[in-house]
């Protein structure tokens, strides 16, 4: 039961419904998503701290906790639209001239796969506190739902 969680065939509400997040399902989570070579920075709760952001769209029936590259991730349908990258950051998908706004104001970075430069995927690194990270991450995580929402709403 808890892959279907994992790989995004059960909401956050039916899983909560069943009884399937309950102390531990954390843990069983991190394990599913990570290996030995992507380990969290030090201090840094980066999986807590998605989780506390999805608890924000339990009442979203199109948004499931999935997977991205075997790290743990948010997805309205089919669509990831933010998970966590190897090194503990948040990455998330915002139209290009909001990418642009956060990298020239240095609060994230661009996302590069192999030689590629991903126009819509930034990368936002946690800040000098789990709050302010939380904070910052709630944010940009709610821009990406919505940017995301309205693609699939136009295809």
């Amino acid at each position: 039961m808890l892959v279907a969680l994992f790989t995004g065939q059960m909401t956050l509400r039916t899983a909560e419904a069943q009884g399937l997040i309950v102390d531990g399902s954390a843990a069983a989570f991190q394990r599913f998503c990570r290996t030995e070579d992507t380990p969290m920075p030090d201090g840094h709760d980066a999986l807590g701290l998605l989780e506390e952001i999805a608890a924000d769209f339990s009442d979203e029936p199109d948004v499931v906790l999935g997977t991205m590259f075997r790290n743990p991730g948010l997805r309205v349908g089919d669509k990831i639209f933010a998970f966590l990258g190897h090194g503990g950051e948040l990455i998330v998908k915002l139209p290009q001239g909001r990418v642009r706004q956060h990298v020239d104001a240095g609060t994230a970075e661009q996302v590069t796969m192999g030689k590629r430069t991903m126009r819509e995927w930034v990368a936002f690194p946690a800040q000098e506190s789990d709050t302010a990270t939380l904070a910052l991450w709630r944010n940009v995580a709610h821009d990406a739902h919505r940017y995301v929402r309205a693609l699939r709403g136009s295809s």
